[in-house]
């Protein structure tokens, strides 16, 4: 039995891609500038903004970077209300 270079695939037998490099997965553009985001990713960012300022804050008295006149901690300003 001789092999034959270039036989074609029998009818219902899996064919094979081509070899060669493999595609890339495209990347997801996180967001333009001006570019409308989910109302999920928005709630996110804004959740962990207003942590961050409030962990700055907590922070900043903390270490007295001023005086509580100017910059009181935040359990000084929850008391007083």
């Amino acid at each position: 039995m001789a092999e034959t270079i270039g036989k074609t695939p029998e009818a219902g037998a899996p064919q094979r891609a081509p070899a060669g490099r493999p595609a890339k997965k495209r990347r997801r553009k996180l967001a333009g500038i001006f570019d409308p985001i989910e109302p999920r990713t928005y709630m996110i960012i804004a959740l962990l903004s207003f942590a961050a300022l409030f962990f700055a804050w907590w922070i900043a008295a903390e270490i007295d970077l001023a005086k509580d006149i100017f910059l009181p901690s935040p359990a000084d300003v929850w008391i007083r209300g």
